[in-house]
């Protein structure tokens, strides 16, 4: 969508919404739908818990809104996006200590 409206993609870590519900088991429903995959959970009420939002830095993107069409190139700036996204989320994380921000 960025490629195609030139716009920037400011990308955003959310942290400790995983937290709020303890899965019991994953179901998986692969036979039916591919890839479809529901959590149990133990509670039916969300469990508090702290949330932390980081934005990171805006990306803009150099290419032309055509550029929507190549597949390879969406793929490796999606995957690129990904992997800086991930490493922040690990940073993150490794400085929070015990669970708690």
């Amino acid at each position: 969508m960025s490629l195609s409206t030139q716009a920037q993609i400011i990308p955003t870590i959310i942290l400790g919404a995983e937290e709020t519900h303890i899965n019991l088991k994953k179901l998986k429903f692969s036979k039916y739908l591919r890839g479809l995959v529901l959590p149990l959970p133990l509670n039916v009420l969300p469990l508090p818990a702290k949330w932390k939002i980081v934005f990171l830095k805006p990306i803009s993107l150099p290419f032309e809104a055509n550029k929507i069409n190549d597949s390879e190139l969406c793929h490796e700036l999606a995957s690129e996006i990904q992997e800086d996204m991930q490493k922040n989320i690990n940073k993150i994380v490794s400085k929070r200590g015990s669970g708690y921000f």
